[in-house]
């Protein structure tokens, strides 16, 4: 290397120091004098230990996410904030019966059921304009290579790095099966011969069957999301309905009110006055 200098030439090489704790960088350029010919050599040594450390680490964490992007059961892709797809993994892949280098360069859209492609570009572009919110999660529905419908639940992050375009990281589980039993479970719901009302883990009410709204009188909408403390409102409604129309049949003259409580507060029946004909 000294030579070199004394040559008018540049070299650098990297070196551990003894025992291998450290890592130098070693600079040898030559030593010019007034007129500019090479009369000896400088060198520079700079530590670059903790460089090297960090970059061995980002190694290992860039072989982590390698391997899961791979071996990941789970549909997972890489895209630009535009929607274009720039690297799926095999489940994805497998999922919408493409290959990988058929999908790459392809858009949401061009995978998108046509029903399902307005709400889901509203969604992209919420998405990236809003501001600290930068993880969605949300049921769509994909179109196969063979045309096959198929339900994708979707957990979709937006990464920003310095020095790097935004791009979406987004996680695709196949639903299709769940979807199918849900749709059996509604038909067979449907079918049966007495209310049903499905409540959830926190007592809301987050089903009803069509003869629950012909027992009680109500609209499906008016029963979805309503707590279960509050249901005995429908049995007195449905009771109050009862009563009148009993008391319509037979004529006789009464005045009556019911009054029940919920959580939202106190609610009165209305009263009904009948006359005889």
């Amino acid at each position: 290397m000294y030579l070199a200098a004394l040559n008018g030439e540049e070299t650098a090489v990297e070196l551990d120091s003894l025992g291998g704790a450290s890592r130098f960088t070693v600079e040898v350029g030559p030593l010019r004098d007034e007129r500019g010919d090479a009369i000896g050599g400088v060198a520079i040594a700079r530590d670059v230990t903790a460089v090297r450390q960090l970059e061995a680490e980002v190694r290992l964490r860039e072989r982590v996410l390698d391997a899961a992007f791979e071996a990941s059961p789970v549909g997972v892709v890489r895209a630009t904030v535009e929607g274009r797809y720039i690297e799926v993994n095999d489940a994805f892949a497998e999922m919408l019966g493409y290959s990988r280098s058929d999908l790459a360069g392809m858009t949401f859209r061009e995978v998108t059921h046509p029903e399902d492609i307005d709400a889901d570009e509203q969604g992209r572009v919420a998405f990236i304009t809003a501001g600290g919110r930068r993880q969605h999660r949300g049921e769509k529905r994909y179109v196969r290579a063979d045309g096959e419908v198929v339900w994708g639940l979707v957990s979709a992050t937006l990464i920003e790095a310095s020095g790097h375009p935004p791009e979406f990281h987004i996680q695709v589980i196949d639903i299709t099966e769940r979807k199918r039993l849900e749709e059996r479970f509604r038909g067979l719901l449907e079918s049966a011969p007495d209310a049903i009302v499905v409540v959830d883990d926190q007592g809301v009410i987050a089903l009803v069957n069509a003869q629950t709204e012909r027992m009680f009188g109500y609209d499906r909408d008016e029963l979805l999301g309503q707590r279960v403390r509050c249901s005995y409102r429908m049995a007195l409604d449905a009771a109050t309905r009862l009563i009148d129309r009993t008391m319509r049949l037979i004529r006789i003259p009464v005045g009556w009110g019911l009054v029940w409580s919920c959580a939202g507060g106190a609610r009165t029946a209305p009263s009904s006055r009948l006359r005889p004909r």
